[in-house]
C-alpha cells in the first residue's frame, strides 16, 4: 500500500458511491439502463472520475508499505438484502528478513 493524497481518496470514494448505487440498483427499473460499473444517471461522472483517477491508485515503489489481511466472518447472521455481509478484516504489517523478502506477520486473534 502507499498512501495517496485526501483529494484522491475524496474522488475514489465518490466513485465508490455510485458503484454501491449501482449494485444497490441491481433487478429494479432503474439497473435497465445501467451500464457496468454506473447507473445511467452516475455515467458521464464515473467517467469523469475514471478519468481524474487513471492511474494515481498504482503502488510507489519507494513510498510503500506491506500488510496481510485476516478476515472474520460476521459476528452476527448478515442481512441478506444488505450489500455489505459483516465481514471482518485486519490488516497488519508484514515484518520483513531483507531487502523486499516479506516475512509472515504474526498470527493474530479478531477483537
Amino acid at each position: 500500500m502507499s498512501p495517496i493524497a485526501p483529494e484522491l481518496l475524496a474522488l475514489v470514494m465518490e466513485d465508490w458511491a455510485i458503484w454501491v448505487r449501482y449494485l444497490a440498483a441491481s433487478g429494479t427499473p432503474e439497473a435497465a439502463d445501467a451500464r457496468h460499473p454506473a447507473l445511467a444517471r452516475d455515467r458521464a461522472r464515473h467517467d469523469a472520475l475514471e478519468l481524474a483517477i487513471g492511474d494515481k491508485l498504482a503502488t510507489d515503489p519507494d513510498n510503500r508499505k506491506r500488510f496481510k489481511a485476516a478476515f472474520w466472518p460476521p459476528a452476527s447472521p448478515p442481512d441478506p438484502h444488505a450489500l455489505w455481509d459483516g465481514q471482518r478484516v485486519q490488516w497488519r504489517p508484514v515484518r520483513r528478513t531483507g531487502r523486499d523478502a516479506p516475512a509472515a506477520p504474526d498470527e493474530v486473534a479478531p477483537r
